[in-house]
């Protein structure tokens, strides 16, 4: 029910792809682990529909890129996840 909004910008020169996405129940502590391989904030609860391993296998990918993905909590309870690449957007078309 919340308002997910994706943001591709320019920052010092870099390519920046930003995804915001509302939640709930989530602390810093899960943050930390959401690149950690196979975490799932409850296992017991999720069922088997989830292996735990898609951000953890998302930040791989951007680094073997050159790329950075990280997340961040903010006080608007919103999650947001931000990949930026080396170079600027018109410069990744080449």
């Amino acid at each position: 029910g919340g308002k997910i909004s994706a943001v591709a910008q320019e920052v010092g020169g870099a390519f920046c792809l930003t995804v915001s996405n509302p939640v709930q129940a989530l602390t810093q502590a899960d943050v930390d682990k959401f690149f950690d391989r196979f975490w799932r904030k409850e296992a017991s609860r999720t069922g088997d529909e989830h292996a735990g391993l898609g951000l953890s296998l998302s930040r791989s990918y951007a680094r073997a890129m050159g790329w950075e993905l990280k997340a961040q909590l903010s006080e608007a309870s919103l999650i947001t996840l931000s990949l930026t690449a080396p170079q600027a957007l018109d410069r990744l078309s080449d």
